[in-house]
């Protein structure tokens, strides 16, 4: 600390009120926050990133380093692509990347959750339709506790059309968001609980999907949803990771074609993030 206040100007020293209150173990700066979940801060839907607005108050300054980071590095300053949302000016309407879920075929699903809050779903929706980057959007509405915290930790993607889901979840609510009759319109269409997986299948132009639950007592269920169970990371169609510990789950999903890498989880379950939690890098190797 102090050799950088030996290194300024001493011009500059005088001007900096910050600099003559500053006591020998203070900070210039706070420290970086913790980027372990990075898909929660910023998420990518299709040509565009979502720098999203955090719910909770020890989170936002995550946000505000993504932003930075994709505004003015020389990675990003220029490169091009979409902001469809800016979560430092976004607030109080949250939203955070466990509840967006890139379907495919011009579909976004979204979960209205504890962190993910209507008016910014309605945002996000707005922007993306503009740009012509999606044609519809689902919007499923969540109990708003943090056992469901998000809605990759309750359904997550497996292969085209196939879902890991979390038999507690059971079926919620869920409104599919078009563009409406001009561009300051949204046709929003009502779905009763019932016909949410229905809803999720016209968005991907199936069927029908198929979601995969695996059989077990609710003691068991409840454990290995909160050792993110359902928060796989499909790499590739048919293939996922998942977290070695939810033995039951794993099984399940083998046992219905789907292949498991499964990887070490340690204490990371606890913090409530799984494996598609940590799979969204600000850079990443090709």
């Amino acid at each position: 600390m102090i050799d950088l206040i030996e290194w300024l100007e001493p011009k500059a020293r005088i001007a900096i009120i910050a600099f003559h209150s500053l006591d020998p173990d203070g900070f210039v700066l706070a420290p970086l926050p913790n980027l372990l979940y990075q898909r929660d801060t910023s998420c990518w839907i299709y040509g565009g990133v979502s720098i999203n607005a955090m719910r909770k108050q020890a989170r936002i300054r995550e946000s505000v380093t993504g932003e930075a980071i994709y505004r003015w590095h020389p990675m990003f300053a220029g490169a091009g692509f979409e902001v469809w949302y800016h979560g430092a000016d976004a607030a109080p309407a949250t939203i955070e990347g466990g509840d967006v879920l890139v379907l495919g075929n011009g579909a976004v699903l979204v979960g209205m959750s504890e962190r993910t809050t209507p008016q910014a779903v309605e945002v996000l929706a707005h922007r993306l339709f503009a740009a012509g980057a999606a044609r519809c959007l689902v919007a499923i509405d969540m109990p708003k506790t943090r056992a469901f915290m998000h809605l990759d930790t309750l359904l997550t993607m497996a292969d085209h059309g196939v879902f890991t889901k979390y038999a507690g979840m059971g079926m919620l609510p869920s409104y599919t968001v078009e563009p409406g009759a001009s561009a300051h319109e949204l046709k929003v269409t009502d779905h009763p609980p019932q016909d949410m997986h229905s809803a999720i299948a016209a968005a991907l132009d199936l069927p029908a999907i198929t979601v995969l639950t695996a059989v077990q007592d609710v003691r068991s269920a409840q454990r290995e949803q909160w050792d993110d169970g359902c928060n796989v990371l499909a790499i590739e169609p048919g293939v996922v990771i998942a977290y070695e510990r939810n033995v039951t789950t794993n099984a399940y999903l083998r046992d219905n074609g789907i292949e498991v890498i499964t990887v070490p989880g340690g204490e990371l379950g606890r913090g409530r993030g799984g494996p598609r939690c940590m799979s969204c890098p600000i850079e990443r190797d090709a």
